[in-house]
């Protein structure tokens, strides 16, 4: 055994390809890690394209999600500033008086409870406070490099003096007069001979760095991980600082992911007396989530979008789960990948229709096993059946037997898809914007809508708008006003509006106009009104009810329309809609409720899922299995699945070199049965049941090892033919370690020689 063991030390060798095999990667199937798709008959321009496609979107995606953070915390980072550009402003002033204890100023940041949010949030906050110019130096010190006082004094001392990338990006240039101490601290790994630790080295920069110049050196220190720190580290590190505040104005930022109680755990009150905080919050995953959904997937018109189903798994991961941004971005990026490299007609998902020449360009090189992957998705297949059911069966089999005129018809579903995201945008604002007069209780979040209207029959046909309409029914008039005023501006910002909604700003904005001319009209017969009751003194008050309420007439209409209607709780909720024609035409009434109508109509068109346009597959991810299996496999039914077939995971019985075998047979088991230990170990521990003798087991697991020994189609490691009692006892050891280790058996303290058995099998 030794002999065979002494040649595992030899010959590990890393040998890069050469640069010659940068000339011919075009023709391999494997394009920078994208595959030729359609059996490798898929063009290698094509190939290229989708990856470059993919790089390109997810890099636009990823800057407008940091964005976005600024975006949702803006005021957030300004009251930061703010508050960094107040703190020690008396640092360095021999006029001051000089305190023995000197307070430390500490901003409390409320970001949330996933910590691993808190990264992008702080470099964010880093990347502004530098930029706005409050400060000249900042380090991010987070747990996993500070384990002990040593560890954090050095990291400190490095970023600041050395300069030291804490954040991805360089984002201060160097000054001429810092190069000499900054090439002392060019890395981490010690190559300085000054000790990193020692705050008498800051000290003598800073005031080095300050001297004859205008900046005060603000120094900002952020924690994004607080509860990750070792709290003695902290109370040691918070007492250094604030011993330093006189010389070196300190700004502490701590990220904190539970609530102020964490502060008062960790800290004792000698150190709470030594910070002067102020808190500060950042906007849950939420909202941060809501605005992803409503600038990636909603105003974005063209390039890859999400199923409903994908869409619905990356949601219940989020609300369910993980509450996590960074997850949902991770299941973003991967359904974008997962899109562009498995789907070969991903590449006209961000082709313009309009412009001829590329859509052409890109349309040439599709092979016709492109056009009969056309043909066979769902949403084409139904666009057939309807134009047969039209009678339209010569554009019918023109699609299905010409290729040429199919091609030439992609561009109008693509035209039409766009539009139909436009539509579904424009009419989603407007969604969003009676939402807000409604009270609270009929309020959703985006995202739970943007669901919806993925899922058939759509949003327009979900009782969410029709509640909606009846609020909108029944707000007041001077909301009713602003909410239409709101709307024109919305549609306004469309380019093409009356073309996508045909005539709906028109209405809108005739019934703005009649509004208002009802509107004045209240307030002419108003005045009207007052005039008359100078006039009359001796009239009575039930003469001025008369004249408030309108003719006598009128006022015996609406009383004895009181007196028949029910008021029951439920006789209300029964009670049928009243239709246009009964209400007066010169009332605000009537105003509401046909513009409760106008919209009703306009997201019962708009807001239905893509399913209904042709050719929608190619824009949208249609594979959620495939997220699920990424983000949340199921690590028991595979492992599981190895132990009962190793053959196909390890080379046991597998053929690979054998130079008469077909390429096809290649790679494929044999008929003899080389299991691995484990795998027979596993089949074994199968058949047992509870408790399981060991002695037993071990008796059938050499039993089978001399089996497969006798006949040859087993590996001996000490070179005799016959299997020795030690061999089979050290394998059988080391089976039953990594089924331990893997979790099918512990060991029982009701018997020495058993051990429990911890899994079954579902029947």
């Amino acid at each position: 055994m030794a002999q065979i063991l002494d040649s595992l030390s030899k010959g590990c060798f890393l040998v890069p390809p050469s640069k010659s095999a940068d000339t011919s990667i075009r023709d391999s199937k494997l394009i920078s890690g994208f595959q030729k798709l359609n059996g490798g008959q898929e063009h290698p321009s094509l190939v290229l394209q989708r990856l470059d496609r993919y790089t390109s979107k997810w890099d636009e995606i990823r800057a407008e999600a940091e964005s976005l953070i600024v975006k949702v915390n803006d005021q957030t980072f300004q009251d930061l500033d703010e508050f960094i550009s107040k703190s020690n402003t008396d640092v360095g002033d021999s006029n001051s008086i000089r305190l023995p204890v000197r307070e430390l100023p500490t901003a409390l940041v409320f970001a949330g409870t996933n910590i691993s949010d808190h990264t992008p949030v702080f470099k964010q906050i880093a990347s502004q406070t530098l930029e706005s110019g409050r400060c000249d130096r900042v380090a991010m010190l987070y747990s996993k490099d500070c384990p002990n006082l040593k560890s954090i004094l050095s990291n400190m001392i490095e970023q600041i003096i050395g300069r030291q990338k804490a954040l991805e990006t360089e984002t201060v240039a160097a000054d001429d007069e810092d190069d000499d101490i900054t090439d002392l601290f060019a890395s981490k790994r010690g190559i300085c001979s000054v000790a990193t630790d020692d705050i008498q080295l800051l000290l003598g920069w800073h005031a080095e760095w300050t001297a004859g110049k205008s900046r005060d050196g603000k120094l900002v220190l952020i924690v994004p991980d607080f509860e990750g720190f070792d709290t003695v580290v902290l109370h040691d590190f918070i007492r250094i600082l604030s011993s330093y505040q006189h010389t070196l104005p300190f700004v502490l930022i701590l990220g904190i992911a539970t609530s102020m109680s964490a502060i008062h755990q960790a800290f004792p009150r000698s150190v709470l007396s030594l910070l002067r905080t102020q808190t500060f919050t950042i906007e849950q995953s939420t909202t941060y989530i809501n605005k992803i959904v409503e600038h990636i997937f909603i105003r974005r018109h063209r390039g890859m979008k999400l199923s409903f189903s994908s869409f619905h798994n990356m949601l219940d991961d989020f609300n369910l789960c993980s509450r996590s941004a960074k997850s949902f971005m991770n299941s973003l990026q991967y359904s974008l990948m997962d899109h562009y490299y498995s789907n070969p007609l991903s590449i006209l998902t961000d082709v313009d229709p309009e412009d001829d020449q590329e859509l052409e360009k890109v349309l040439n090189l599709m092979n016709e096993e492109c056009i009969v992957m056309i043909r066979m998705l769902g949403s084409f297949k139904r666009h057939i059946e309807g134009l047969c059911e039209n009678g339209e069966l010569t554009e019918a089999r023109n699609l299905l037997e010409d290729d040429e005129y199919l091609l030439q018809a992609v561009s109008g579903y693509l035209s039409e898809l766009e539009a139909y995201h436009q539509r579904f945008d424009a009419a989603f604002r407007l969604l969003l914007r009676i939402q807000d007069s409604a009270p609270p209780t009929f309020r959703r979040p985006i995202r739970t809508l943007y669901s919806k209207s993925l899922e058939p029959p759509g949003l327009g046909q979900s009782a969410h708008i029709r509640e909606l309409m009846l609020v909108m029914r029944k707000i007041k008039s001077a909301e009713l006003r602003e909410c239409l005023s709101d709307c024109i501006h919305i549609l306004g910002d469309f380019r093409d509006i009356d073309s996508l909604l045909p005539n709906f700003r028109t209405k809108l904005i005739d019934l703005l106009a009649d509004y208002d001319r009802i509107r004045q009209q209240e307030r002419e017969d108003a005045e009207d009104d007052d005039d008359d009751g100078d006039e009359d003194e001796s009239s009575d008050e039930e003469d001025g009810n008369f004249l408030k309420l309108g003719t006598l007439k009128r006022l015996a209409e609406e009383t004895s329309k009181l007196k028949s209607r029910r008021t029951t709780v439920v006789s209300k909720r029964l009670k049928p809609l009243i239709d246009l024609e009964e209400i007066d035409k010169d009332s605000i009434e009537y105003v509401s409720k046909r513009a409760a109508a106008e919209f009703q109509d306009l997201f019962s068109q708009t807001l239905k899922p893509p399913s209904s346009i042709p050719l929608y597959e190619i824009v949208y991810h249609m594979h959620p299995g495939r997220i699920e299996k990424a983000f949340h496999p199921f690590p028991r039914a595979t492992i599981q699945t190895a132990l009962n077939h190793s053959d196909y995971y390890l080379e046991f019985g597998v053929d690979v070199s054998a130079p008469e075998t077909e390429a096809s047979d290649r790679g494929k088991p044999t008929n003899v049965s080389m299991a691995s230990d484990t795998s027979i170990a596993y089949k074994l521990y199968l058949e047992c049941g509870r408790l399981i003798n060991l002695y037993d087991w071990y008796l059938a697991f050499g039993a089978i090892l001399e089996q497969h020994a006798s006949s040859g189609t087993t590996a001996v490691l000490s070179g005799d033919p016959q299997l020795s009692q030690s061999e089979v006892h050290a394998r059988f050891i080391k089976a039953i370690t990594e089924l331990q280790f893997m979790g099918f058996i512990r060991p029982t303290n009701k018997k020495v020689d058993h051990v429990t058995r911890l899994t079954w099998e579902s029947r």
